[in-house]
């Protein structure tokens, strides 16, 4: 059986972070809350996960801005975005900013599995590390 992921759920609406929270953690995955952007940027200059999870569409940093500034500060780790009015438009950005995808809210089984791959892909690469 697969360790489970360690996952970071950022949303500002505490009940989604709670129905969410809870069905990632039915599916075996460690799940840490952040209710603002820049609550998980704290989180992980601390600690470190497998995958996070984040709405788009919080006040202050959304969540473009969140993994905007993930990558700008080496931040690696696979960022799925989700969000209630996910258009093609939305995923093109998302996507260029580097997250790993943009799902619709609410989460279906399909995105989940979908979410749970790119985590278990990113997790099995081997580390890269520089001066050769």
């Amino acid at each position: 059986m697969p360790a489970p992921l360690n996952v970071l759920l950022v949303d500002d609406d505490a009940l989604l972070r709670l129905t969410v929270g809870r069905r990632l953690e039915g599916r075996g995955w460690t799940v840490c809350q952040a209710s603002s952007g820049q609550a998980a940027l704290d989180q992980l200059e601390r600690r470190q996960f497998d995958l996070i999870l984040s709405d788009v569409m919080m006040p202050g940093m959304d969540g473009l801005q969140l993994t905007a500034e993930a990558r700008d500060r080496g931040i690696e780790v696979p960022i799925a975005l989700m969000s209630g009015l996910a258009s093609p438009e939305m995923a093109a950005r998302a996507v260029a900013l580097g997250a790993a995808m943009l799902v619709a809210k609410p989460l279906a089984d399909a995105a989940l599995e979908q979410i749970e791959a790119a985590a278990r892909g990113a997790r099995s690469r081997p580390a890269t590390t520089s001066g050769g």
